[in-house]
């Protein structure tokens, strides 16, 4: 055969070969394309169904669930450095909080505010979280909300019984009376920022000369058989046993249990005369009017659910409640 005819006809057995390959691979990827086209609409119902139950967020940030709904009292605006206005606002049991914009709302308002941690996305990747209010009603001035004159703070109350109570510890400068210094939340506890803090969180520390003048006009510092009256409503008993202890109440009166009452005790500890650790955050100490001789008086400690009593120095500085006259 001829050399050139036999080149030509191995020419065309490869380009029929290679004519073959290519529409089987051509084959393949329709096929391929068919699965593929079939398979995305499942992805893409996948993927809106994950959008869909993602909380609302910046960035990638979700916002933290649930809302909060409570009522609370307006304090005051402040501007920033950014000349941004902020609006704070006081919780029950003493708790500022305070939040972006401004607000038409006037110092001493109470308010039922709705309100949310949103999230947010930092310049570094990270997320943060802004307290925004979503709503907020006016509820106008209340019986339960107290105006100190002398320093015009203001403090919630609550009625227990047929008692009325300033439902925080007396955060008043006057006298003997000093912030607790321990459990600081921040850094050094004998720092002015922190003792001023937990000021905030615990309210003062007096000696007794100076809680027996401490509280608001028309208010007064609780004696022994007032306290017993507490007490007794709280557990529901009756009797004449004075000073009473409870082996259960502290868990409805204080501010991080149950808080059953709204008295919202906060354990601010206490401090001797050398200064030394006081148990703020773990125990409350707070003073009666009673008298237990010429140097001592009496006092009710909290522990975790007990409250019960106890007799010290007068130059000890513990916190005060005040109630109603």
């Amino acid at each position: 055969m001829n050399s050139k005819l036999t080149k030509f006809a191995q020419a065309a057995v490869l380009g029929l070969a290679i004519t073959l390959t290519l529409n089987a691979c051509e084959e393949k990827k329709k096929q391929d394309g068919t699965a593929a086209s079939t398979a995305e609409p499942a992805a893409a119902t996948t993927q809106e169904t994950a959008s869909e139950s993602q909380p609302s967020g910046v960035g990638g940030c979700p916002d933290k669930e649930p809302s909060i709904t409570t009522e609370a009292v307006f304090l005051a605006h402040t501007e920033d450095g950014e000349e941004q206005v902020h609006s704070t606002f006081r919780l029950p049991g003493g708790e500022e909080i305070t939040f972006l914009g401004e607000d038409d709302v006037k110092k001493g308002d109470k308010v039922s505010i709705t309100y949310k941690s949103m999230g947010r996305h930092d310049f570094d990747g990270s997320c943060y979280y802004v307290e925004r209010i979503i709503s907020l009603k006016k509820i106008g001035k209340s019986a339960n909300i107290l105006t100190d004159t002398r320093d015009k703070k203001i403090y919630w109350t609550t009625k227990i019984g047929e008692q009325v109570w300033i439902a925080e510890n007396l955060n008043i400068e006057m006298g003997k009376s000093v912030c607790p210094i321990d459990e600081c939340p921040e850094g050094d506890c004998n720092d002015e920022r922190n003792k001023k803090i937990n000021c905030k969180i615990y309210g003062r520390l007096y000696d007794w000369e100076t809680a027996m003048k401490a509280c608001p006009s028309g208010w007064h510092l609780p004696s022994n058989a007032e306290w017993d009256k507490l007490l007794r409503y709280v557990d529901g008993t009756s009797g004449t046993e004075s000073p009473y202890e409870s082996k259960t109440a502290g868990k409805y009166l204080d501010a991080n249990h149950t808080n059953k009452f709204g008295f919202s005790a906060e354990r601010g500890g206490r401090i001797p005369p050398d200064g030394a650790d006081g148990f703020a955050g773990f125990r409350g100490y707070w003073w009666s009017s009673s008298e237990d001789d010429n140097d001592h008086a009496y006092s009710r400690i909290m522990g975790e659910d007990a409250v019960y009593y106890g007799s010290d120095w007068k130059n000890f500085q513990y916190s005060v409640r005040c109630i109603q006259n």
